[in-house]
């Protein structure tokens, strides 16, 4: 009966065997694992303090410049604003370790009738910079840097912080509060650059496939292996039981999953500076266990060896049984090799090998068109991933990112920035002056999506630029950049757009609206209503369009909104459109914010009426506010510059 010797075999040898083998092999086990778990924890637990104390060492040589500088003011040794920033200036010259430096004081303790005096010198590249931090547009005295070293008597570390003006450099503070007669006077501070302590902690490897991670007082993550998570996550977010042991400042030891993949494994953390930081140290346990599986090993080739008289026999005996199972084996390995093209002989002695091997033949021809399959979608997703990136990335660099903008620019305050949808389009947002006094500001939207749109969205921008010049009306800029726009363009490719030029020392606005979204004015008392004109065409329509200039002129404190289709036209779950109206309702309860709330607020205004529904395109906004004082008369007065009143670009045949 075919089969049958197969089942005696299994039955009065196998079995047998097999038990006396995984008994063995489960006592050495259980021993192994108890002495693994014993030394694992030992080291990990060792290992973690070792880092901690070697980190902490580190920052006790910053700590050094602050508490120098401390009883040196306390004595009131400078008696002159410049000689104080002086000392202060060569302190931080010969400590290039250190970021920079700041002396923050109580109204009138340095300066009689000075409320706000806090000298700060800091490296930028190989330079010292100095910068007065005490202003009306930041109040330190609230700050906690300030405030708790004041309350509490005692030096802090802040919350580390990116430099976001000094190339994403990650910084934290050490704050030393200091005083004369018993009366507190100030704070001296110290900015550390984090950058070689990562550097450093990032280089030290941890055998067995372990890693180091390194949290602030607040649980934010400072060092790990997951770049994504350093500085935007938290430790208890990631291990809640984990966070709330590093963040009280304890030392100890947990046996759970690691943060980072979810892995068992031992977790040994230890507090640095007395818990302003905490390290932890994860080994996870399939490395920790590796010694036990090795003895495994072993007790396994011992009970082979027992059992090889008996296995020797059961070979010949078993021949025709074994030989289809190994050319089953073989093409297993072949399979495995990436060889899919596998041919077996069905008839095999046995039905269970029969049966595998035909198993195995469908399996290998079930697998080739499935990996066929796999590898054209794979190609297609990589394809489309490919050139949404890409145009993203060219999208988001023609788009301001450092705000405030013109922080020396009193009468000017604006905002701006795009969101891309999931399918990238061409929606771009850009301001950038003309000249002292003169202001220019852009907004568009390219038709269509993807690469080619945002290329357009590029040369469109860079044209538009390239033609802003000194005198130059917007209808002028925008009638030169349409010529070469149609000339270069594909079929179907447009784009529209409002390109206006204020004047900052007047208030005075120029723009021409080349078939976009008019702009909306929100004016200081509250009320909102459009720049209406009559809209010229999109860009790249007809090369000998003639655009005209509007001209308006703003009061202090009115704001202009710019925005692209991605406002009005955003969706919610019905299927209904934002419109206009709750465009200029939203605007109206803006009045009086900043263009930085402004904007955030349209925002937060179209996401909430989504409710949850999928972006379906770009959004792009642009809040300026004039705050400067008009020299003109006629407040709030329209006019349209006729086209023959400035030089225009010739008509030609298209």
């Amino acid at each position: 009966m075919k089969g049958s010797l197969s089942r005696r075999l299994v039955w009065r040898i196998g079995v047998p065997v097999a038990l006396l083998f995984g008994l063995a092999a489960w006592f050495g086990a259980m021993r192994s694992f108890q002495r693994v778990v014993a030394d694992t924890t030992e080291h990990t637990r060792l290992l973690a303090r070792f880092r901690a104390e070697k980190i902490e060492e580190s920052m006790n040589g910053w700590k050094e410049l602050p508490w120098t500088m401390a009883p040196t003011i306390e004595e009131d040794c400078f008696k002159s604003e410049e000689a104080l920033e002086k000392w202060l200036r060569s302190l931080v010259w010969h400590n290039s370790d250190v970021h920079g430096s700041c002396i923050a004081f109580e109204p009138e303790a340095f300066t009689p009738g000075k409320r706000d005096y806090a000298p700060y010198w800091h490296w930028v590249g190989k330079e010292l910079e100095f910068v007065q931090v005490g202003n009306p547009t930041y109040d330190y005295f609230k700050w906690e840097w300030y405030r708790i070293p004041k309350e509490t008597g005692r030096s802090m570390w802040t919350e580390p912080f990116f430099d976001e003006g000094g190339g994403d450099v990650m910084m934290t503070t050490y704050c030393v509060p200091f005083s004369r007669g018993g009366v507190f006077r100030g704070v001296a501070t110290v900015d550390i650059a984090l950058t070689q302590l990562v550097k450093e902690m990032k280089q030290e490897a941890i055998e067995g496939g372990g890693y180091s991670m390194l949290v602030s007082r607040g649980g934010k993550i400072l060092v790990c292996p997951d770049e994504s998570k350093v500085m935007k996550t938290t430790i208890q977010d990631l291990h809640g039981e984990l966070g709330r042991h590093m963040t009280a400042g304890e030392e100890g030891l947990m046996r759970t999953r690691e943060p980072f993949g979810g892995r068992p494994a031992f977790v040994a953390y230890a507090p640095i500076m007395r818990g302003a930081f905490s390290l932890a140290v994860a080994i996870p346990e399939s490395e920790a266990m590796r010694g036990a599986w090795e003895l495994v090993a072993e007790l396994t080739l011992i009970g082979v060896i027992g059992v090889a008289g008996m296995l020797a026999g059961l070979w010949f005996i078993a021949r025709s049984i074994v030989r289809p199972i190994e050319n089953l084996a073989g093409a297993a390995r072949a399979v495995a090799a990436g060889n899919l093209a596998q041919k077996l002989d069905p008839g095999a002695a046995t039905d269970e090998v029969r049966d595998l091997t035909t198993a195995f033949s469908r399996m290998t021809e079930n697998l080739r068109t499935r990996i066929e399959e796999l590898r054209h979608s794979t190609a297609e997703k990589e394809w489309i991933a490919g050139e949404l990136n890409a145009a993203r990335t060219m999208q988001m660099a023609m788009v301001p990112r450092k705000f405030p903008a013109f922080p020396d620019r009193s009468e000017i305050d604006i905002h701006g920035f795009v969101l891309p949808a999931r399918e990238v389009g061409g929606d771009f947002c850009n301001f950038f002056l003309v000249d002292d006094r003169r202001l220019a500001l852009v907004v568009g939207d390219v038709a269509g999506k993807g690469v080619p749109a945002a290329l357009f969205m590029a040369v469109t921008t860079t044209l538009l630029k390239a033609h802003a010049q000194p005198g130059r009306s917007p209808g002028e800029v925008v009638a030169l950049t349409n010529r070469e726009l149609f000339d270069e363009a594909v079929s179907g490719v447009f784009v529209t757009l409002v390109y206006a030029l204020l004047d900052t020392a007047t208030g005075e606005l120029e723009f021409c609206n080349a078939g976009h979204h008019a702009p909306q004015i929100v004016k200081a008392g509250g009320t909102v209503r459009s720049l209406e004109s009559g809209r010229d065409v999109a860009c790249a329509i007809m090369g000998d369009w003639r655009f005209s200039t509007q001209r308006v002129w703003l009061s202090p404190g009115d704001t202009i909104v710019f925005y692209t289709d991605g406002v009005t036209e955003a969706m919610n779950r019905e299927n209904q459109l934002f419109t206009g109206e709750r465009l200029e309702a939203e605007l109206g309860r803006s009045a009086g914010h900043s263009p930085v709330e402004v904007a955030q607020g349209i925002v937060d205004a179209v996401r909430r009426f989504a409710n949850g529904r999928e972006q379906n395109d770009d959004i792009g906004v642009l809040v300026l506010r004039w705050v400067g004082r008009m020299e003109s008369t006629d407040v709030g007065a329209f006019s349209a510059i006729p086209a023959h009143s400035h030089p225009e670009v010739p008509a030609r045949q298209v």
